[in-house]
């Protein structure tokens, strides 16, 4: 797991070095929706292909050091590129390969260690890749705030390249080999998966089989109108979660606050989510999750709309800093940390053995499908009515959502 940490240190700061880096050269917030769309989408494809690979290859540690080494020449390559069209697509093309090592490192936690600890050696590997992406925050605004992204870009790629050599020298094949588990194989360890770290391969059905799984057959009742109401509850909170998290940089970094100032503001709202889900147990096992979820959708939307009133009445200075400070970090951090596990602990708790396999995979679609719209759309409704309006309606979204929450049946 030690490479992870230097490897995430290169790629936990992209996602807010791209956007920062196409305004940089001359590109718009059009440009910057673009970017992470395709991000995304490269990403998504990524491990399902790489899956597929992992399973004809069988070779873990080949597709991890693929992953570091590739990784580290495309970080390397945006030194070079001045062109957006060109950044974009690099972007994409890191999105893609970076996926390579996904199913091999989640493999090897199953092949390396007792069905008993998987869920505890899940969290653990997440734990590293937490850790590489504060350290590679905290280093984008130390770096940031004295010098150029061209110079954090050279940082990143030397992290890259440690994880590289990291990995040469302590990963090592396993004896025995596992196979890639589709969802119905293994309910209990998807779902343990998933709350360790939303980034796993599931495996395409077949279409009679895929078309089946949207029949809701065998699932009738209180469960379908619970399923039905949840899913359009994450399909519009990925939606709205989306439309601000695609903006809220460019929008910073557009009002004058300096690249390192806005890496900060992310790393407060990272650091803040993190001390939150520590937590996890307080929250997802109490008897009021279904009040601390909506009542976190609610705060958060309440702090969407904040946030856009402080870009409408354009408040400077100190005071526009303290405010994204205070409001980014409750909606990114507490109300987020909050809403996912008690949501996610009043789904897993409220559906059935036999449907779990389908409508988990539902809900993974519509989630991606959500955060895919959320990117494309975002970059048109800040052009064409500003940052403001656009986290307004993000902010909608989620009042929507904890509206649709408080409404949601009860399962015993």
């Amino acid at each position: 797991m030690y490479p992870t940490v230097p490897a995430n240190i290169a790629a936990g700061p992209l996602s807010t070095l791209i956007p920062l880096y196409i305004l940089q050269i001359g590109g718009g917030i059009l440009d910057v929706s673009y970017a992470l769309t395709l991000s995304g989408i490269m990403s998504v494809l990524g491990v399902f292909i790489w899956g597929y690979v992992t399973d004809i290859l069988n070779k873990r540690k080949a597709l991890i050091v693929f992953t570091y080494v590739g990784t580290t020449l495309l970080i390397a390559s945006l030194f070079f590129i001045h062109n957006i069209l060109n950044i974009i697509l690099v972007y994409s093309i890191i999105s893609f390969v970076s996926a390579a090592s996904a199913t091999p490192l989640n493999l090897l936690v199953m092949e390396n260690g007792a069905k008993k600890i998987w869920a505890h050696d899940f969290a653990k590997l997440q734990m590293f890749i937490g850790i590489g992406v504060s350290i590679g925050l905290i280093i984008a605004s130390a770096i940031t705030g004295f010098t150029s992204l061209e110079n954090l870009i050279v940082v990143l790629t030397a992290s890259s390249l440690i994880s590289f050599f990291m990995a040469l020298r302590l990963i090592r094949e396993p004896k025995v080999v596992a196979k890639v588990a589709s969802i119905s194989d293994n309910i209990h360890y998807f779902v343990a998966r998933l709350a360790a770290a939303p980034m796993m391969l599931i495996r395409i059905p077949h279409t009679p089989k895929f078309m089946h799984i949207f029949s809701f057959k065998g699932i009738r009742g209180l469960e379908r109108s619970f399923i039905i109401r949840f899913y359009a509850v994450s399909f519009l909170f990925y939606l709205g979660s989306s439309i601000f998290n695609t903006e809220y940089p460019a929008a910073l970094n557009l009002s004058a606050i300096s690249q390192s100032g806005v890496f900060f503001i992310i790393i407060l709202g990272n650091v803040v989510q993190t001390i939150i889900f520590y937590y996890y147990d307080y929250f997802a096992k109490g008897s009021n999750r279904k009040t601390l979820s909506y009542s976190a959708l609610f705060a958060r939307g309440s702090l969407y709309v904040v946030i856009g009133v402080v870009f409408l009445t354009l408040v400077h200075g100190k005071l526009f800093d303290l405010a994204n400070i205070i409001f980014f970090t409750s909606a990114s951090g507490i109300c987020y940390a909050i809403y996912y596990t008690t949501s996610y602990a009043i789904f897993f708790d409220s559906i059935k053995g036999e449907s779990r396999g389908r409508t988990i995979g539902i809900y993974s679609t519509l989630a991606g499908v959500g955060t895919f719209l959320g990117a494309i759309i975002s970059g048109g409704i800040a052009v064409s009515y500003g940052f403001a309006t656009t986290f307004m309606f993000a902010g909608l979204l989620m009042f929507i959502c904890s509206g649709l929450f408080t409404f949601l049946p009860k399962i015993r």
